[in-house]
């Protein structure tokens, strides 16, 4: 028979195995899709460089000012990987698998069980964000963030633990890269601030003088950058990419956030309510007239809150919650699922510990949405447009590409408008070809040349199925006028 500790490792495995399988079964069938067509377009054109990415000096169609997250991670992974979107996908998997062992590490930190800190760090790669909302590169960015937000406190807690100069100018250098990443990294020194708060055994007054000390500097660093952000980025690219809404909305979109990094309302529910039966149990001390959940994981408990609340607050001004946003809000909800795997494990039996870790991490885990992913990936439509423009375009005299629909038997003007949102009003094209002059007009019908267009025009007709190819009447037929 196999041991406790034996038979937790294979089944993690298994799960794990299962799981990350999964992913890559759904990474090699999906592509690129959306403003994924934007940065492969941009990083192939002649005149883009990452110094006008990193120190812009004009607008661009973008808004969002993320030159690592954006720009240097599309730049590196097409060197690597060109048009292989499954390359992509991999990287992202990886960025996620070193997030979920600094989760580890933050947990086993804090004195949590070895276990729940692994079912934890599981999670970073098997939860709902992760195995939903993962395949579309340009949100890549959350990843990235992710990770240097989970490294720079990861390091910034063992600096606390054991005073180093080295680790903590890691953890300045981490932070500055997650802020190139994405912006809402802005809000760590408010999590680091706490985190050393809690790591001093002064009295208040001192414990806050030791917290100031420690986080002045990384409020120093987002300081820079948001003034940089406000007064050297171009107006231009921070004016629409979204609408704020400072209303009742609010509460709404924080609700559904944290419903998105939960995996919906329902796992949502249920997590708060065993977090609500834990203290219970300690109000009335069953089991003991002591609260299971020690000194470290407490601590662990409030760095995990205000770091969930931390990265949520600041999406819930915007128009929608979405799902992608969870991504930057994940590390902190395993930091806080492995607090209550923790705090759980005195009420079962020792029995019981290894199948309810498994099967918490079971139920964190998507796995019948993902098979839906998998059945219909969102790309393939797309990559299906690129075999064939790949073909054409390139030996193409045309500098004009029309799209054609609202006709009989075609794309209807709602289905075209989609399907333009969908390659970012053509950038697929434009991506095919960078270094070309391409223009992409989206039209409901054929026109005739009167001299302000190309004389040349490939014209494309869009069926419903919103895929370009040339070949059958179900699809898109292609012809030079």
């Amino acid at each position: 028979m196999k041991s406790p500790n034996r038979a937790f490792v294979w089944g993690l495995c298994s799960v794990l195995g299962l799981g990350v399988g999964l992913r890559l079964a759904i990474a090699a069938r999906e592509w690129f899709i959306s403003d994924d067509f934007f940065f492969l377009a941009q990083i192939q054109d002649s005149s883009w460089s990452f110094q006008e990415a990193l120190l812009p000096t004009r607008p661009r169609l973008i808004a969002a000012y993320r030159p690592v997250g954006l720009d240097g991670y599309f730049l590196l992974n097409f060197e690597l990987f060109g048009w292989h979107a499954f390359g992509y996908y991999v990287s992202a998997l990886s960025l996620q698998l070193l997030t979920g062992l600094l989760i580890v590490r933050i947990a086993l930190g804090y004195g949590i069980d070895r276990r729940a800190a692994w079912i934890a760090g599981a999670s970073v790669l098997l939860a709902a964000p992760s195995t939903l909302a993962s395949y579309a590169v340009a949100e890549h960015n959350y990843i990235c963030a992710a990770l240097c937000y989970s490294a720079a406190l990861g390091m910034l807690l063992d600096e606390l633990a054991r005073p180093r100069a080295w680790l903590r100018l890691a953890s300045y250098a981490t932070l500055i890269l997650g802020l190139l990443s994405n912006e809402v990294c802005m809000t760590f020194p408010l999590v680091a601030g706490l985190a050393a708060l809690l790591s001093s055994p002064g009295n208040l007054r001192r414990s806050l003088y030791y917290a100031l000390r420690v986080t002045w500097p990384y409020a120093v660093i987002t300081a820079l950058y948001l003034d940089f952000k406000l007064t050297g980025v171009p107006l231009h690219q921070e004016n629409w990419f979204y609408e704020v809404d400072l209303g009742s909305d609010m509460l709404r979109n924080l609700a559904g956030n944290l419903a998105h990094v939960h995996g919906g309302y329902t796992a949502l529910g249920i997590i708060a309510a065993l977090a609500v039966t834990l203290g219970v149990l300690r109000a009335r001390g069953a089991r003991g007239a002591h609260w299971p959940l020690g000194a470290g994981p407490r601590n662990a408990a409030l760095v995990g809150v205000s770091w969930l609340l931390a990265t949520s607050l600041p999406f819930t001004v915007l128009a929608l919650p979405a799902s992608r946003f969870a991504l930057l809000q994940l590390p902190a909800a395993a930091l806080l699922w492995a607090v209550l795997l923790d705090a759980a494990l005195p009420y079962l039996r020792p029995a019981w510990h290894v199948p309810a870790l498994l099967a918490a991490l079971c139920l964190l885990t998507p796995w019948l949405r993902m098979l839906e992913t998998q059945r219909a990936p969102r790309g393939a439509a797309f990559r299906e447009a690129y075999q064939v423009l790949a073909r054409e375009l390139p030996h193409s005299p045309s500098l004009c590409v029309r799209v054609i629909c609202d006709r009989p038997q075609l794309a209807t003007r709602q289905q075209c408008d989609t399907f333009r949102d969908g390659t970012f009003g053509g950038a697929l094209l434009r991506a095919v070809v960078a270094n070309r002059p391409l223009t992409v007009d989206f039209s409901e019908a054929a026109s005739t040349n009167d001299g302000s267009e190309p004389p040349i025009c490939q014209q494309y007709y869009l069926t419903p199925e919103l895929a370009l190819t040339t070949e059958a009447p179900r699809a898109l037929h292609a012809s030079a006028r």
